[in-house]
């Protein structure tokens, strides 16, 4: 009897502090919330210090680290937090040698786990894009376009087109690279992307036509029309080596059942 006693108050005390016990070995009853004691709300304030320090980016990055491999798991409100959180470290200021393009860490960082965050950071990366801030930082934007290529998520699709009459060659040859991403989106999806891309090929094609010594135009062929075409390919598993001939082969297949004669690959 006095076991019996003893075994029942035992399971009782487990039981009682169940919740504290799955809390200091990583677990907890909020989708992730709280790990090791620490919560997401916790990380976020780390996060804000170390980036207002300016001296603390490498903890800072790790704390991105933390902040992202908790995302998939946490609830809604906490991955708009997460999010947030992560997206204000790319207002941080740093100093960088004049005459050269900014490298900065923390912000690369930021853009690389806000695009394991997609659709939430949709709003985050778009804005970055188009900052005046990082206007100069196009190794940073061509990043940013990429992880909105990368997510593959449709939301993307509005934004990316839109870049496609950018004035930056950069800027335009990460968009038409990113959009041959979708090609396992449904047919019409590849369809829209399509025609924008045909667009956009014609109209270098036809300024090369006009300018054929012009330096930038030269460049456009090879940094957008080219990587456009084989976004084009990607998206209909189709070739052609020209935008005019592609344009002769959209006019036979733009009415045609994309998903049952260019299946998703």
């Amino acid at each position: 009897m006095k076991l019996f006693t003893t075994v029942l108050f035992v399971s009782f005390l487990t039981l009682f502090n169940a919740p504290e016990l799955a809390a200091q070995r990583g677990g907890g009853s909020s989708g992730g919330e709280t790990a090791g004691g620490i919560t997401i709300k916790d990380l976020i304030k780390t996060l804000a210090k170390e980036t207002k320090a300016g001296d603390e980016d490498a903890d800072a990055i790790k704390t991105i680290t933390t902040l992202q491999s908790r995302y998939a798991k946490a609830e809604a409100k906490d991955q708009k937090a997460i999010v947030t959180g992560i997206e204000k470290c790319l207002s941080a200021k740093r100093k960088t040698p004049k005459d050269t393009e900014p490298d900065v860490p923390l912000h690369t960082a930021s853009v690389e786990a806000l695009g394991t965050m997609m659709p939430a950071s949709l709003k985050a990366l778009t804005k970055l894009i188009k900052s005046k801030q990082h206007e100069d930082n196009e190794t940073l934007i061509a990043l940013a376009i990429e992880q909105l290529g990368n997510s593959s998520d449709e939301s993307a699709i509005k934004p990316l087109t839109e870049l496609l009459t950018a004035n930056s060659i950069n800027t335009q040859s990460a968009a038409v690279t990113a959009l041959g991403s979708f090609s396992s989106h449904p047919g019409k999806v590849r369809k829209e992307i399509f025609e924008d891309l045909l667009k956009t090929t014609l109209g270098i094609m036809s300024a090369q036509s006009a300018k054929a010594d012009d330096t930038e135009i030269q460049e456009r062929v090879t940094r957008v029309m080219q990587p456009g075409m084989k976004s084009m390919e990607q998206l209909t598993g189709h070739s052609e080596t020209m935008p005019d001939a592609w344009q002769t082969w959209w006019n036979e297949n733009k009415r045609a059942d994309w998903d049952e004669e260019f299946p998703v690959k």
